[in-house]
């Protein structure tokens, strides 16, 4: 122990030079299991990808090519698909070749497609060629849903070899049962029938792994040989300072010059942190001053962006009136044609009723009193006729300039029932001044005894406009797309609850995708083409539905069959 205790003293860096070529040799070897069990993970997940994608191809081509060709005249379906004009591969043949050629395009990865029971023309190839493949049809047979795998070499280099099972599904059973080729034709639903593996070459990755523990061990080597070289010059100066405090009395003068040295160095490096600061401040100023400068620019851009879409807005509105023109110059005149007509009759009535008139009152007949007061009577439902045409000119009118307003006026009571059917005969009319081809069945189902609600007509108008047209727009889309035999139907529904009124505009479109239909009320959101819509119209309707009248707005849609928008009101504010 004494011995041991003079060489330690003698030699004190030997045990730390002991102690950390142990350490280095426990991380190097943690590192390279590291790195291995990486590179194993990495390979079995990117061969998993690999395997699906194959997977989900073959399944594509067996569920839904092979079904549409089946029974197609000149269509065969045969594994000699090559030799033969008009033939199609099998799934499993299709399967195989694609395999194939993925084996030859993808950079040294392949795959094998295997089984217990190949296919007479696949006796040479289609069966287990060595162990590892004799143990996936084992090991998968007894559990499909797990797959086989093992790092190992592969053709003299290391690969990762991953093996899944091919299940049996039921097109596949009735195919291979049915086939008088097939080996076995006994197959159910879920039997294993082969093996699918994908060899995966690990070199190039086994070197970047390789490299990469090589290059930590060498920065970790060299951080252990400068922190030994550092213990050596501390354990060497700790030598000297015990040596030097044997003459502490001899060296105190040359300590006190250290020390006067060790302050006015401190002092230099005072100055320049002081100068360090102040540089820093210059830099804080200056950085301060380029995002004031910035805050500035966004402050400018924010307004122009409100100012666009402001105008963007106002152009939105403009269009929607200039679409409701067709439509209001047909309700227009309808109207001016029942004033025109009966203003003629009447006029007729009145040259009768002048000549019935000129007769004296003592030679009129009662056949030409009864006359007289038919003509009487016609002419007042006439001018009630009139009036009523007239009035409703003149509300079609007023209506049209409420919706030219920038901004509602006021709130009023307002039967919901008759406004919505006023802007869908609108939006109608105006669609077929566009297409006059187009037809829609209107199915209105009303509450009769729907409460008035307070709302800015005009506004609560130009949503009804807004969804009518875009449900019009939808169905026409449809029936252009789809058949001219498609009817385009829009159902308008309105009911109410002790609280709130609920309007329902639903069309049977194309519907809403789920993809974007919590992105439909954003403002410059459309799926219209270029020019035809420009993303405000929903967006504007959820301004006026949820911050002007305080209510919901919400839609319903399945794809490919119906978008359904339903808009909530209270009754009272």
């Amino acid at each position: 122990m004494d011995k041991l205790a003079r060489f330690l003293s003698k030699y004190p860096f030997i045990f730390p030079i002991i102690l950390s070529i142990v350490s280095l040799a426990a991380i190097g070897w943690y590192i390279h299991k590291l790195a291995h069990n990486i590179t194993e993970l990495a390979a079995t997940e990117d061969a998993a990808k690999y395997s699906t994608t194959v997977t989900q191809f073959r399944n594509f081509y067996s569920d839904r090519i092979i079904p549409n060709l089946k029974g197609e005249p000149g269509i065969t379906i045969t594994h000699d698909y090559l030799a033969k004009k008009g033939a199609v591969p099998f799934p499993a043949t299709m399967s195989i070749d694609f395999s194939d050629m993925l084996s030859q395009q993808t950079g040294g990865a392949m795959v094998r497609v295997y089984s217990n029971y190949p296919w007479p023309w696949r006796k040479a190839t289609g069966g287990a060629h060595d162990e590892f493949e004799k143990e996936a049809l084992v090991a998968l047979h007894d559990d499909p849903s797990k797959p086989f795998s093992e790092l190992t070499t592969f053709n003299g280099k290391p690969a990762l070899r991953y093996a899944t099972a091919v299940v049996m599904k039921a097109s596949c059973v009735a195919c291979h049962n049915s086939d008088p080729d097939s080996p076995i034709k006994n197959w159910k639903v879920g039997d294993v029938r082969g093996v699918q593996e994908i060899i995966l070459p690990l070199t190039e990755i086994t070197q970047q792994s390789q490299r990469a523990v090589t290059q930590t061990l060498i920065i970790m080597v060299l951080i252990t040989l400068a922190a030994l070289f550092l213990l050596y010059l501390t354990l060497r100066g700790l030598r000297k300072s015990l040596r030097m405090s044997q003459e502490v009395a001899q060296k105190r003068n040359e300590m006190n010059i250290q020390l006067q040295t060790e302050i006015e160095e401190r002092k230099k490096v005072e100055v320049q942190l002081e100068e360090t600061n102040r540089n820093l401040e210059d830099r804080v100023k200056s950085r301060t001053q380029e995002l004031d400068q910035k805050n500035m620019t966004l402050e400018t851009t924010l307004t122009e962006l409100k100012q666009t879409q402001q105008q963007m807005v106002a152009q939105e509105k403009m269009a929607s009136l200039g679409q409701l023109s067709a439509g209001i110059a047909h309700e227009i005149k309808n109207p001016l044609n029942f004033v025109n007509n009966f203003a003629e009759l009447s006029t007729e009535l009145l040259e009768e009723l002048r000549t019935l008139l000129e007769k004296p009152s003592t030679q009129m007949s009662d056949e030409d009193r009864n006359a007289l007061n038919e003509l009487l009577s016609d002419l007042k439902n006439n001018s009630d006729r009139i009036n009523v045409h007239g009035k409703r000119a003149d509300s079609i009118v007023r209506n049209m300039l409420d919706h030219s307003h920038a901004t509602a006026s006021e709130q009023q009571d307002t039967d919901l029932n008759m406004l919505l059917d006023e802007h869908v005969s609108l939006s109608y009319h105006g669609i077929r001044a566009q297409d006059n081809t187009f037809n829609v069945k209107i199915e209105k189902h009303y509450d009769s005894n729907l409460e008035r609600v307070p709302v800015f007509p005009q506004e609560i108008g130009r949503v009804f406009l807004n969804i009518v047209n875009n449900a019009l727009y939808a169905t026409r889309e449809k029936r252009k797309r789809i058949d001219h035999d498609f009817m385009p139907i829009l159902s308008l529904t309105t009911e109410q609850t002790d609280t709130t009124v609920i309007i329902k505009i639903r069309d049977n479109g194309d519907g809403v995708p789920k993809a974007i239909v919590n992105r439909i009320f954003d403002p410059f959101f459309t799926t219209k083409p270029t020019g035809e819509g420009t993303g405000l119209g929903l967006s504007i309707c959820y301004d006026i539905i949820a911050n002007e009248h305080h209510g919901k707005i919400r839609v319903d849609s399945v794809e490919g069959e119906y978008a359904e928008f339903i808009i909530t009101l209270n009754k009272r504010r």
